[in-house]
């Protein structure tokens, strides 16, 4: 029990401290660990489960997705970036279906990308 109040306390401590020194960008690259560690984790049930995603070129991308819609506000702060986001999703999807055609076994292509691209949408996306 103490070690989890001390591991919270500690946890806390750096998390503030991040967001005080940096700001919102400190923030941005918090959401940005904690969703490559929860898609990681995501990826390692399917292995689990008998499928092949693209792990790391999945945590990649996702945080692509994440830090690229962050920075690119930062280049265009006043709203002027329309399409943006939906560009770096979408270029992430098809780096991906680009990626799956250099697989020489074509047996389980669809599931691969499929399980690859879940992984983006769900949580670095959401």
């Amino acid at each position: 029990m103490a070690k989890r109040i001390i591991s919270t306390i500690g946890l806390w401590s750096v998390t503030i401290g991040v967001l005080y020194a940096f700001g919102i960008t400190g923030a941005v690259w918090i959401i940005a660990i904690v969703a490559a560690a929860s898609q990681y984790e995501l990826y390692q049930m399917f292995e689990k489960m008998g499928e092949r995603p693209f792990r790391t070129l999945g945590l990649v991308l996702g945080l692509v997705m994440i830090l690229g819609s962050h920075y690119t506000n930062a280049l265009y702060p006043h709203g002027e970036k329309q399409g943006l986001d939906a560009g770096i999703v979408a270029v992430c999807i098809v780096i991906a279906c680009v990626r799956i055609m250099r697989e020489r076994d074509s047996s389980n292509r669809l599931e691969t990308i499929v399980y690859t691209v879940f992984g983006l949408v769900y949580i670095p996306f959401m």
